[in-house]
């Protein structure tokens, strides 16, 4: 019993102090409970706390159990927000396109995405949270550079981890075949994050960039030494002629060292092509066209080069014209050869001609003699009838005139000269011809005009052009052995905008000269042939082989196209296509029967020192300018001249003679008068063929050649006179 209630007194005292001490206890902190609670419902924000015991205890201590609950339910909504937004931070990563890793402060690895993975299999193994980068990296070096030497491996890891270590941005090396850029970034605790990214594809795209690159500029050298080796010019212009590339040979052709522009250009191509030229030009780059010219460049120590243009027009990929790409040759050595075989050429054609001329002019001078006999025969015999006196006298002035034409026409032929365009009426000259072309055709072949063209004014050397027909008219002869028909005929011919663009000639009127042959015609090959330099089917010792490339150079220079049409077994046509001039000609008709007539309007009087030393034709040109109304005073040397003038300056002209016997020249007398007398007028007259490079200079006089007729000489007079006639 006692040791009962021994027990319980323990028990009450032990649970006395217990009570006690929790009374105690709870005093001294439940000022922190308080705070404790607050805290939970801050926490909660107000929330219903849910209980999670069976009951709570009364009084601080529940309220205290209500906190707690609180503060877990809270930490564990909040560890499931975390854990959602984990999970849909790892889906995003895993999704990149890029390899993401994450590395602690200390370089052990903390977690990577899936690509990361596909970048990286042979460490694979390796990236588990812990590991090293150094580990990592050693691994990868030697699992990927297999074969290579240590120090090799060493390099290229010790490379890698100062790119890890430094935070390289942006570094692309090639890692196990392909072509990785890495980024690293330090995150805010010190860690980093690795991004990598596969840029093989257009890492490969540059390099092949770069290949092409330089595969254009091997291409551009080997172009740039290929055009310096090359004997012609190469250039290329961009669309508004600006000189974009110009090899040395085209440099020392124009003498242009410096930038070099069409107007540069132009300074440097010879004054009478200059225009021409520009205007050729002009209508190519506005076109767009091909340009194909013959023209002159002056050197800067004065010479002059004859030079080939051929440019082609370059295009983008809409066929817009961004510039030009020719080429300059220099044919002044060919054009002087040709120009001597042509000369043989017409030698040779001169002496097949020879007799039919003889017998020519055999005729003529009968016709002359027998006249002149019978004119002899009426002054003698005091029989003289007006009329036959007139008739006799018209016989012999149009059998001279016929004489004058044969001659002019033999002259031209045989003539070496220079370019000399000039307008001209061709139809009447094409007839002038007619007697020269059937002497050349001989008795087995007919010659027939058809001269239809409504207008036939054109612009070029006529001398050239008429070497041209008879050189087309001999290849036909050839090629009609048996006989036949030759027929020379013409009509015009427009070009216009949209037939320009893909041909050769210049939107426009042209004329076009066709001769046709019924001879042997021409095969394919020989006619593919046909205008090349020096190619015959004949003899070497009967031609020369340049008949047709020297009419084809006489039309492209006058801005035409030469076409051959012809047929084995058929015949051949061969036709000129000139460019008409905008506006007529004002020429004579070729001269005929009849006496020469003093043209309306008499002359002023006007006094003239004629010199010549051959005295009948002074007597003519004498009795000639009396008839005219002028008082003249004949000298027959150039010092007989001189004396005249210095006795006597009053004269408005001077007609002389070039040739005035040995040692004196009818040009040098001008010059002396010229420096004595500036105002007197100078007019100069010849039997001989005179050409542009005779005379020295532009302001050299103007000639009148012999024979000429009252009328003739009348016009000139005006010409030279001008405003004081």
């Amino acid at each position: 019993m006692r040791l009962a209630l021994g027990v319980v007194t323990i028990a009450f005292l032990v649970a006395s102090a217990t009570l006690a001490g929790w009374l105690v206890l709870s005093a001294r902190y439940a000022h922190s409970f308080e705070r404790l609670a607050d805290a939970a419902q801050r926490m909660t924000r107000g929330a219903t706390i849910v209980q999670i015991g069976p009951t709570y205890s009364p009084g601080e201590i529940g309220r205290v159990e209500r906190a707690f609950d609180a503060m877990v339910e809270t930490v564990v909504h909040q560890k499931a927000v975390i854990e959602e937004s984990r999970r849909s931070l790892e889906e995003a990563v895993s999704s990149l396109g890029e390899g993401l890793a994450l590395y602690d402060p200390d370089g052990r690895f903390v977690f990577c995405n899936e690509r990361y993975y596909e970048l990286f299999p042979s460490v694979r193994d390796l990236l588990v949270p812990g590991g090293w980068i150094d580990d990592i990296v050693g691994a990868y070096v030697e699992r990927t550079t297999q074969g290579e030497s240590p120090e090799s491996q060493a390099e290229v890891a010790a490379a890698l981890l100062a790119g890890f270590h430094e935070r390289e941005k942006n570094q692309v090396r090639l890692h196990g075949g392909l072509w990785l850029r890495s980024s690293h970034f330090i995150t805010a605790d010190g860690g980093t994050v690795v991004a990598v990214a596969d840029v093989s594809e257009r890492v490969k795209r540059e390099l092949d960039l770069l290949e092409a690159i330089d595969e254009l500029r091997l291409s551009e050298d080997r172009f740039r030494a290929l055009a310096e080796t090359v004997p012609a010019g190469i250039y290329r212009m961009d669309a508004s002629g600006l000189l974009v590339f110009a090899n040395d040979f085209w440099r020392r052709i124009t003498g242009l060292t410096g930038e070099a522009t069409l107007q540069s250009w132009r300074a440097a191509v010879h004054p009478e092509d200059g225009d021409r030229i520009a205007r050729a030009w002009i209508e190519a780059i506005q076109h767009g066209q091909e340009l194909r010219q013959e023209y002159r460049i002056r050197q800067p120590d004065g010479s002059v080069r004859w030079v080939v243009d051929t440019a082609a027009p370059e295009r983008d990929r809409d066929g817009d014209v961004v510039g030009f790409v020719g080429t300059l040759s220099d044919v002044t050595q060919m054009r002087e050869i040709e120009a001597r075989l042509e000369k043989s050429r017409r030698l040779e054609a001169l002496g097949q001609l020879s007799g039919g001329v003889a017998h020519d002019f055999n005729n003529l001078l009968m016709i002359i003699l027998g006249n002149a006999e019978m004119l002899e025969d009426m002054g003698t015999s005091g029989n003289v009838k007006t009329d036959r006196l007139l008739r006799l006298t018209r016989t012999i002035l149009g059998t001279a005139e016929r004489g004058t034409e044969l001659t002019q026409s033999m002259l031209g032929f045989a003539r070496r000269r220079s370019v000399r365009p000039e307008k001209v009426a061709l139809h009447s000259r094409l007839k002038a011809m007619g007697a020269l072309l059937t002497r050349n055709l001989g008795g087995r072949i007919e010659l027939a005009f058809e001269l239809s063209a409504p207008r036939d004014e054109v612009m070029i050397d006529v001398a050239q052009l008429e070497t041209a027909i008879i050189n087309i008219a001999l290849n036909a002869r050839d090629a009609m052995a048996e006989g036949g028909k030759l027929t020379i005929s013409t009509r015009g011919v427009v070009v216009a905008p949209d037939q320009a663009a893909t041909g050769e000639l210049a939107p426009g009127a042209y004329l076009a000269i066709a001769i046709a042959d019924t001879g042997v015609g021409m095969t394919p090959e020989v006619a593919a042939k046909a205008i090349e330099p020096f190619f015959t089917t004949r003899k070497e010792d009967k031609a020369t082989g340049l008949g047709l490339s020297l009419a084809y150079g006489v039309v492209k220079q006058a801005g035409g196209e030469l076409k051959i049409d012809t047929e084995a077994g058929r015949g051949t046509v061969v036709t000129l296509v000139l460019p008409l001039v905008a506006e007529t000609v004002d020429l004579r008709e070729p001269k005929g029967n009849g006496a020469a007539k003093v043209p309306a309007g008499a002359l002023p009087p006007l006094r003239v020192l004629v010199v010549d030393d051959d005295a009948p034709v002074l007597s003519v040109m004498t009795a000639q300018l009396g008839r005219l109304g002028c008082e003249t005073v004949g000298a027959s040397s150039a010092e007989g001249a001189l004396r005249v003038l210095d006795a006597d300056a009053r004269f408005d002209l001077m007609l002389s003679d070039i040739d005035l016997g040995p040692g004196q020249d009818g040009y040098a007398l001008a010059r002396e008068v010229g420096a004595l007398l500036p105002d007197l007028r100078v007019l100069l007259t010849t039997g001989k063929l005179i050409e542009r490079g005779d005379v020295a200079g532009d302001d050299s006089p103007p000639v009148l050649p012999k024979p000429f007729t009252q009328r003739e000489l009348a016009e000139k007079l005006r010409e030279v006179l001008g405003p004081v006639v």
